[in-house]
């Protein structure tokens, strides 16, 4: 279907503020009353009309903002419940993402005889093959399952009235490009088509281009911008002592409930399991797991059994958990679509949220990144020291049970050279000469792992390659300068625009 896209920034000229003015049938709007859902969010108030319209619609907006109920009112109430044929298709990238879709859909249509059927991996294609036989209204798939019922011809598409690709940015990410496409292609010309999604990745104007009919486009978000209600922070630290971070910050802000994302399955587990040692709720969830595990992990998670879910990019898409107070970045994601789409998982529905990332020096050409994508600064921070925790799990209500180790890689700049503060200067008779000495005493040759020294009033500043900056330590422990002992701290190198 492919046609010339005429996309317009729309605005709805009779804004309802409440879900009867949408002219809904009354069994759909006795089962949203018996949720106690009387006003809609904004993505429902400019949505809904649209797609009662039939009109293709491409809406940005970010996960958690009531988009489930923007498409599947329109859908219920345009279903003909004595043809049971396929009448809508909802596509979505993960199979958590499409059985909650279901889930909240029929809830919605509780008092109809729309029939709701998720399809996805891990499940017995029979069980799904036996369901879509007696006859499913609305079909909630994730790709790849439905290819494999098309291969075997236990799914028509020839009467679909309405798709909706959820998360479809997430969706192309995870390289189900061909597969929507051939999705598509068994679909009538006639479909009404709503596309969801966070960012306006290029793939996905194209795919807007090529499948839509003059979509209106519904901008609820900037793709450049992260929900307003999330306070950002960058705690810069050595990859030696991410998790006394991790800790320090946990026990720090004292979250309800969060996410902690890492970029390995491996790190997962690690992290997880250094969690569970210390007595902290928390449960790993990767793609190994098994779909009886994974579900039976985000059921605690939901139910608050789980405080701490530790898990990868791919693992946590399309989660929509409302508790979820805050982030953390153990790792910085790989790209500037991933950190907005992590992110995106606190602060939902106007709640508040907190984003916290862990970054080592590695990793500062990637967070320059993420402040290009988002176009504004986010202060980098040194991870603070001495707190006493106020949390809810037993280690996080005293101090920190892990220790910060000395991380000399992350202490030295791009030249290798570490910065000490001593505590004496010229009132104490501190000169370059004389301290460059009493460094190099037991090698002459020392001398060419010292950098610069700025000795002032009563301090004195030197630099010391990290490679012998073990050797320096030593020395100021043991020997006196002068008759004094020179006691010393690290200068911690932190970004110079943050500085």
């Amino acid at each position: 279907m492919k046609s010339k896209e005429q996309v317009i920034s729309h605005v709805t000229k009779n804004n309802p503020q409440y879900f009867h003015q949408f002219k809904l049938n009354d069994n759909i709007l006795k089962a949203l009353d018996g949720m106690n859902f009387r006003t809609p969010t904004e993505v429902q108030r400019k949505v809904i009309p649209l797609a009662l319209d039939h009109l293709d619609v491409m809406v940005q907006s970010q996960t958690g903002t009531g988009k489930t109920a923007a498409f599947g009112l329109p859908i219920l109430k345009r279903l003909r419940p004595d043809d049971n044929r396929t009448q809508a298709l909802i596509l979505a990238p993960t199979r958590e993402l499409a059985i909650q879709i279901a889930k909240e859909i029929k809830c919605y249509g509780k008092f109809t005889r729309a029939h709701i059927v998720p399809v996805y991996g891990g499940q017995k294609i029979q069980t799904q093959i036996s369901l879509l036989r007696k006859g499913a209204h609305v079909v909630v798939s994730t790709p790849g399952r439905l290819i494999d019922h098309l291969g075997r011809n236990t799914i028509s598409l020839n009467h679909v009235d309405t798709v909706v690709l959820d998360e479809a940015d997430r969706m192309l990410d995870m390289g189900f490009i061909e597969d929507i496409m051939r999705i598509l292609r068994h679909t009538p010309r006639t479909r009404q088509t709503m596309l969801f999604t966070a960012t306006l990745l290029r793939e996905v104007q194209i795919l807007a281009r090529d499948f839509m009919h003059k979509p209106i486009k519904v901008l609820l978000s900037s793709d450049r911008l992260v929900v307003p209600s999330i306070d950002e922070t960058f705690y810069q630290v050595g990859r030696r002592n991410k998790l006394w971070a991790l800790m320090q910050v946990v026990t720090l802000e004292d979250p309800h409930q969060a996410i902690i994302f890492c970029e390995t399955k491996r790190m997962v587990d690690i992290v997880a399991e250094r969690l569970h040692k210390l007595r902290i709720k928390a449960s790993a969830l990767h793609g190994d797991f098994r779909q009886s595990k994974r579900e039976r992990i985000m059921s605690r998670f939901r139910k608050g059994d789980i405080r701490f879910l530790v898990a990868t990019d791919v693992a946590a898409r399309g989660l929509d958990i409302l508790a979820v107070s805050h982030v953390f970045n153990y790792d910085v994601p790989e790209n500037k679509e991933q950190y907005v789409h992590r992110v995106g998982r606190t602060g939902r529905i106007g709640m508040k949220g907190r984003a916290i990332t862990l970054v080592s020096k590695e990793d500062f050409h990637s967070i320059a990144e993420i402040e290009r994508f988002l176009d504004r600064k986010i202060q980098l921070e040194m991870v603070p020291e001495n707190i006493t925790g106020r949390g809810k799990d037993k280690e996080s209500k005293t101090r920190n049970p892990l220790r910060k180790v000395l991380d000399f890689n992350d202490m030295a700049d791009t030249f290798g050279m570490i910065r000490l503060r001593l505590d004496a200067g010229e009132e104490q008779g501190v000169t370059n000469f004389e301290l460059v000495e009493f460094l190099s005493s037991d090698n002459p040759m020392w001398d060419i792992n010292i950098g610069m020294i700025e000795v002032s009033e009563n301090e004195t500043l030197i630099e010391i390659k990290k490679h012998v900056i073990s050797q320096a330590m030593k020395r100021f422990q043991r020997e006196k300068y002068k008759g004094l002992r020179l006691h010393y701290d690290f200068i911690q190198n932190i970004r110079k625009e943050d500085a």
